[in-house]
């Protein structure tokens, strides 16, 4: 039997935050509040703050007839950059993901609360993304992309359900995908990487990019600063396509798409074309399969 919350540990995720009437089911996570501030912090916005404030201070002592105008628009301009990373924190705070049998059920906010339920039969897929600065800390955050969601207070709202696991650590996060998706492992997707030739398209990024068929999803991976792995359950995916650019094709290279429902396409980029095609019928029988209907595929 699972146990009732998220593994414990001393990072992000290891405590529930305290919510007044939390939704009822299973919980599965509840964020930690002050991971939560410091992962907005390891923000390039939030990171790039005090060299914007150095340089206000230079621009003024070199130049003292800079006007107040001057100053009121960069300030201003600041404010604007910070604007997400606070609008995140105010958004996210108190967040507890939980579940019962039919549907994942959340929480989250400060100055608004928002409570949110999304039926399992609507999850197209989970993003688990990890930003560069996050890292060092071993953090990552979870998105989950929804064909359609019945919200409880948000009924009429074009607010997105996408919010899995906005902060926590890779226990947690591989609990919550598990749980999820179950069957599925975070940690165990044996992702194969790309050919060597693929250095001529992606010189930077081959040794990150990666595609895996697990037992029940598709998984790829890839980014170079900030490090994305989607992973679909081969019963969303509606219709798989291999493209060739003009490069790839003179490399004998080709990228595996599978498209779905909620608009998620992950991407098995610069694979062997012998390989790629293998992968794309691969991936059309066994949707085929988990649907129970015709998946189509098709060159591009």
């Amino acid at each position: 039997r699972a146990p009732a919350t998220a593994p414990s540990s001393e990072g992000a995720g290891a405590a529930p935050a305290p919510a007044a009437r939390a939704p009822s089911g299973r919980l599965l996570y509840a964020v930690a509040n002050r991971d939560l501030v410091i992962s907005q912090l390891l923000t390039p916005q939030a990171f790039s703050l005090p060299i914007a404030v150095a340089f206000v201070l230079v621009q003024f002592g070199y130049d003292p007839s800079w006007s107040f105008i001057g100053v009121a628009s960069t300030v201003t301009a600041l404010a604007g950059v910070l604007l997400q990373p606070v609008r995140r924190i105010l958004g996210d705070w108190g967040f507890r993901l939980t579940r019962d049998d039919a549907a994942l059920r959340v929480r989250h906010g400060l100055t608004e609360t928002r409570a949110q339920t999304v039926p399992f039969d609507r999850v197209q897929g989970i993003q688990a993304i990890r930003p560069l600065l996050w890292r060092p800390l071993g953090w990552l955050r979870l998105t989950l992309e929804i064909a359609g969601v019945a919200a409880g207070s948000e009924q009429g709202s074009n607010h997105r359900a996408d919010r899995l696991m906005p902060v926590g650590d890779a226990a947690a996060a591989r609990y919550v995908v598990g749980s999820v998706l179950p069957g599925v492992d975070l940690d165990d997707l044996r992702l194969t990487p790309p050919p060597a030739r693929a250095r001529w398209v992606d010189p930077l990024a081959r040794r990150i990019l990666g595609a895996a068929l697990a037992d029940t999803v598709f998984a790829t991976r890839d980014g170079l600063l900030t490090r994305r792995v989607v992973i679909v359950p081969y019963a969303r995916i509606q219709s798989v396509r291999v493209v060739q650019g003009p490069v790839q094709r003179r490399l004998g290279l080709a990228t595996v798409c599978a498209d779905t429902a909620g608009g998620l396409t992950p991407a098995a980029r610069d694979r062997d074309v012998a390989d790629a095609w293998a992968m794309a019928a691969e991936l059309a029988d066994r949707a085929r399969a988990a649907r129970g209907t015709s998946v189509g595929l098709a060159p591009r």
